[in-house]
Parts: C-alpha cells; structure tokens; sequence
C-alpha cells in the first residue's frame, strides 16, 4: 500500500516522508500486477505512466458531499442556519 500519510505517526496529518512515499510507489509499480486508488496528485504520475488502463469514476456530486454532511451533522449542533444551508445544499445537488 501506498500511504500519503505516515503509518508511523501516532498524530492525525502527518504526512509520509516524500522519499518513503516515493520508494514504496517505485517498489509498487514494478510488480506484475496492481491496483492504485487515489485522488490525482503528481507524485503519483509514474503509476499513470505504467499502467495499462486507467479507470476513471465519475460520481454525482450528491454522492460525493453525503459524507461531508454526516461528518457536519455530527461535529455541529442543527441551528436554523445550518438546517438552511444543508437544505440549499441538498435541493442544489439533487
């Protein structure tokens, strides 16, 4: 598996060392066969230039948000404010 973030690390947000990252990924791409998950960033382009296919998902944008909703719902407390918004942001993604 290739990590962003340090396994190591005992602290949220830490990231990788670039050069642990970036051997791991090397290590990962010369093998025969491999799946790679990721949102694109450019660390990752030598896995786009080995790989035989490359799969693109393409999800409603009310699918992508639902997470972002459950995550606000349970850190803020539901005011009139909030409830408007999530409203507005629900009729806009639907």
């Amino acid at each position: 598996m290739i990590n962003f973030w340090d396994p190591q690390s005992n602290e949220y947000g830490v990231k990788a060392p670039e050069d642990e990252r970036d051997r791991r990924l090397r290590e990962i791409i010369g093998l025969d066969s491999w799946i790679a998950e990721s949102v694109y960033r450019s660390w990752v382009e030598p896995s786009f230039a080995a790989a035989d296919k490359i799969v693109v998902l393409i999800t409603p944008l009310s699918v992508q948000e639902e997470p972002i909703w459950k995550k606000m719902k349970s850190v803020l407390p539901v005011t009139a404010q909030t409830r408007s918004a999530r409203h507005s942001m629900a009729s806009t993604t639907c």
